[in-house]
């Protein structure tokens, strides 16, 4: 019977560090999307962006297709646009916007966002409430659904995220 209750604790005390490992990993450690060389050198010049999209674009080799990740960083204060592949700088050029116009500089960051990034994800990095599914005609409808805040819309395709592009 001693033998049963020692077992037992033993049990309980696993499960909790288990449990414990897994709060601080996915709290404290698992940041989401890494930032590249090329984008941390990008914020530390022009700082981060003031507005983004992000897009999983196809990518074909002799491997087989594949995902990459698109984004491009707009920073209308200084009429700047960085356009990013796979992490790395493919583009910068000055963008065009009227100088009366004020854009509202947004509060999310490009890296809490990846393919990954579930529905119940962005509910909470907006808000459930915020949050609102819009239809959009598209010529491949089937699993395609698109939501809206008053930060950024989303299009999730077969519940992964394939395109972000924060609103101001």
């Amino acid at each position: 019977m001693l033998s049963a209750i020692k077992w037992f604790f033993r049990l309980i005390l696993s499960i909790v560090i288990i449990f414990g490992v897994g709060y601080v990993y996915f709290n404290y450690i698992d940041k989401g999307q890494v930032l590249t060389k090329d984008q941390q050198e990008i914020i530390s010049t022009l700082g981060r962006p003031e507005q983004f999209t992000l897009t999983y674009v196809p990518k074909g080799s002799d491997k087989g297709s594949e995902f990459v990740r698109h984004e491009v960083w707009l920073y209308p204060s200084t009429k700047r646009k960085v356009t990013f592949l796979g992490g790395k700088v493919v583009g910068t050029e000055e963008l065009e916007i009227e100088d009366d116009v004020k854009y509202k500089a947004t509060q999310l960051k490009i890296e809490d966002f990846d393919f990954y990034t579930s529905f119940k994800d962005v509910e909470k990095q907006v808000g459930k409430i915020n949050l609102i599914p819009i239809e959009i005609p598209v010529f491949f409808s089937d699993g395609v659904e698109t939501y809206a805040s008053k930060d950024a819309m989303f299009i999730f395709e077969d519940s992964y995220l394939t395109y972000m592009e924060t609103l101001d």
